[in-house]
């Protein structure tokens, strides 16, 4: 989805699917929200599926641009980065398109 607008930002902490889950496509929606304990935002799918979770700096930055009483931004995946020697999940580079 070259040239779109927004914000882009990448998660740490990806988590594995469970049984039963498809695998991850670039262009899937993405919802970014504050974790309940951490403070960080983490991201969801539209299904509830926690994603991960954005680098503290990162989320700190992003955070500013919830709007008092906006409590998520959406966007989308803009690529799937594997990890060296298949090892974990890789990167999830998450675009941000619509805030506040």
């Amino acid at each position: 989805m070259p040239g779109d607008p927004g914000v882009l930002t990448y998660l740490t902490e990806a988590s594995e699917p469970r049984p039963g889950e498809g695998a991850l496509c670039v262009g899937d929606p993405v919802v970014l929200r504050q974790g309940v304990r951490s403070g960080k935002l983490e991201a969801w799918s539209p299904a509830g599926r926690k994603l991960g979770s954005l680098p503290p700096a990162e989320s700190e930055a992003l955070s500013g641009l919830l709007a008092e009483g906006a409590d998520r931004l959406r966007g989308h995946i803009a690529a799937l980065i594997p990890r060296p020697r298949l090892v974990g999940p890789g990167r999830i580079h998450i675009r941000v398109t619509e805030w506040g």
